[in-house]
């Protein structure tokens, strides 16, 4: 399954790449200046190389809490993701399941709370973790961009992942873990 993501990943950011020009690539610089000026960790899809797993797993012996809803497709390539990189992964369907987990006592060592979620939770549960004191890598996923972005990430982020996302992106983020 590792071989396959990793095929994937691999054209569709060849395709990608080749259909960038000038324009887009100083549209996407901007955006990356734009971001990293104001102090947030900011992955950016459309800058991604073919990434190759070595021997090692970056994700051995971590535990990965995921809030996207069960029956969505990036759900399922992150759950893949995070499998593939060696992480033991617990899914939960909103940030009611989040909160409920962490308040019962469990530990993980990164947790990816959706900001699509219903009502605009994701951010309000982010902020309700860092009160409560929660220690985990905090790491919000959307399709936003802009202050939607910059509203999630000052809600107590760490990292904020743009989709599409792809395994070295999750991988990236492991490492620091």
């Amino acid at each position: 399954m590792g071989k396959g993501i990793d095929f994937f990943v691999y054209t569709f950011v060849c395709k990608v790449s080749a259909k960038f020009g000038d324009r887009e690539r100083q549209l996407i610089e901007h955006k990356r200046e734009t971001m990293f000026s104001s102090g947030f960790p900011f992955l950016l899809a459309r800058e991604t190389k073919p990434f190759r797993m070595g021997s090692t797993r970056v994700g051995d012996g971590m535990t990965a809490l995921t809030a996207m809803g069960f029956h969505t497709l990036p759900s399922r390539f992150l759950r893949n993701c995070l499998g593939t990189l060696g992480a033991q992964v617990h899914e939960v369907e909103d940030a009611v399941g989040v909160i409920n987990l962490c308040e019962s006592g469990s530990t993980y060592d990164a947790i990816f709370v959706s900001m699509d979620l219903a009502a605009g939770a994701g951010p309000q549960a982010i902020r309700y973790l860092r009160e409560m004191g929660v220690d985990s890598k905090l790491i919000g996923v959307t399709t936003e961009n802009g202050e939607k972005i910059i509203e999630f990430m000052e809600a107590g982020l760490d990292y904020c992942l743009e989709m599409p996302f792809y395994l070295r992106h999750i991988a990236r983020i492991l490492e620091s873990v």
